[in-house]
Order: structure tokens, then C-alpha cells, then sequence
């Protein structure tokens, strides 16, 4: 029931805040579209490091992820939502949560690259396979926190700043989201990527 009420808010808000949700998803898709472009640019000797160095994290990837594997991705998208969320409490925060939700499209972009590079035969399909459970809480997970800490640094800007602790309840479905991500990148994804590679 719970679940059911959050939904129906998001749904709200999305309906509320379209413009900018759109520009948040259109922000962190076209982040990935130059990650992407960027591998192409490489010099062929950088390209080939990189599809080296994918494969053998890619051949060393347990399923389900090792411990160590899980602490990783708690510190790495850790990091980034706690820095989109302090940004959300500052007048000037809003173009910086941006350049973070643009960062993390990049890495995923990179990793796309290289990664479907690395694993012959399967290629782009196997990554993709790889990051799509994950992303299903990733992408919306992320695109919420952006809209939301964005929303809360223009209203600080403007003076109308509300309660600061009805901020950090609004986000934390948004989090939540995110470590659900975090979840299935340790333990389902690898088993996906386990089909794939020898």
C-alpha cells in the first residue's frame, strides 16, 4: 500500500515538473551518447588498453559480486547522491547536480564502450543485457534526485527555501531507488554477464 501511494506521488510529480524531468533524462541519455563517442575517439592503442583492462575485470566478475564488489558500488554511487544531495541544499547547487547527473551518464557511456568491445561475439547485446536490470532503478532513481535537489537549490535561490528535513524525506525513495540499483548490479547482473563470457 505504501508503495502504491509513492508511486502515485511520483506519478504527480513528474505530471507537475515535466519539463525538467524530461531535461534530466535527456541530460543523463545524451552523457551516455558521449561517453560512447568519446571511446570512439581514442587512438587505437588507448581503445585497446581499455578493452584489456574491461576484460579482465569482466573475467574476474563472480556471480554473485564478492563483498568487496558491493562495498565499490555503495562508495562509488554513494559518493555521487550524497554530493547531488549537499548541492540541493545550496542557492548555486543547481548547475553543479547537473554536471553530476551528466557525470554519471559518462561513466556509463564509458563502460558501454569498452565493455562491449572486450567480450567478442556478443559485444554491445551482452552489455546491455548486463546494465539493464540495474538501470531500471539507476536511470529513475538518479533523473528523481537530479529534479529534486535542482528544485531545492533554485528555491534557496529564490528565498523560498522550505523545511530542510522535508527535503531529505522527499529523497529518500529516491535513494532507496538507487540502493535497490546497487543490489542487482552485485548480485543479479553478474550472473547475466556470466552467460556471455567464458
Amino acid at each position: 500500500m505504501a508503495v502504491l501511494r509513492l508511486m502515485e506521488k511520483w506519478r504527480w510529480e513528474i505530471k507537475q515538473h515535466r519539463g525538467i524531468y524530461l531535461f534530466a533524462l535527456f541530460l543523463f541519455f545524451s552523457s551516455v551518447a558521449c561517453g560512447y563517442a568519446c571511446c570512439e575517439g581514442f587512438d587505437e592503442a588507448t581503445r585497446q588498453r581499455l578493452s584489456e583492462s574491461a576484460l579482465g575485470a569482466i573475467k574476474d566478475v563472480d556471480a554473485p559480486a564478492s563483498f568487496m564488489a558491493l562495498m565499490g558500488s555503495l562508495w562509488h554511487h554513494g559518493k555521487i547522491a550524497s554530493v547531488m544531495v549537499l548541492l540541493g541544499c545550496l542557492p548555486l547547487g543547481a548547475p553543479f547536480v547537473l554536471l553530476c547527473q551528466g557525470i554519471v551518464g559518462l561513466g556509463t557511456g564509458v563502460l558501454l564502450h569498452t565493455a562491449s568491445s572486450a567480450i567478442s561475439g556478443w559485444g554491445i547485446f551482452a552489455v546491455l543485457c548486463y546494465l539493464l536490470p540495474q538501470s531500471l532503478f539507476y536511470v529513475p532513481g538518479y533523473v528523481a534526485l537530479c529534479v529534486r535537489a535542482v528544485r531545492s537549490s533554485i528555491r534557496i535561490f529564490r528565498g523560498v527555501a522550505g523545511n530542510r528535513i522535508d527535503y531529505f524525506v522527499e529523497i529518500l525513495p529516491y535513494l532507496c531507488t538507487i540502493m535497490i540499483g546497487i543490489v542487482i548490479e552485485w548480485c543479479i547482473s553478474p550472473r547475466i554477464l556470466r552467460l556471455f563470457v567464458a
